[in-house]
């Protein structure tokens, strides 16, 4: 009885020793991010968080724009768009891995979105 007791403790151990080394084997490595502005009517001013964790900045003439980058979880996301016209319409967006994460519309004159947040 007593050998059986101690092959089931065995047994059990091993199980959770699994459970766990599965579970950490399964943790995300990295994430494919895309940032992505819409604006109507064309024309708004982007500054975003690159994949350097530096400020970028750029200055778009057609109605949309995105970019992709790679990022490690945890990783801090920042996108902030204002539109150059009167009585517009802006949305911002960050995905990833093609799963939404951050969105934010606005309308008014010259309107300003901004999201962020940490990547899980």
């Amino acid at each position: 009885m007593k050998s059986t007791h101690n092959i089931l403790r065995i047994a059990l151990f091993a199980c959770i020793v699994f459970s766990m080394l599965a579970i950490s084997g399964c943790k995300k490595e990295s994430y494919m991010v895309k940032y992505e502005v819409v604006c109507s009517p064309d024309g708004f001013i982007v500054s975003y968080m690159n994949s350097l964790g530096s400020l970028a900045q750029a200055e778009i003439g057609t109605g949309t724009w995105s970019t992709t980058f790679e990022a490690e979880p945890e990783t801090y996301v920042q996108l902030t768009a204002m539109a150059d016209n009167e009585n517009a319409t802006i949305t911002v967006n960050i995905y990833h891995d093609e799963v939404l994460f951050k969105t934010l519309s606005s309308t008014g004159d010259f309107a300003v979105v901004s999201v962020s947040g940490f990547l899980p």
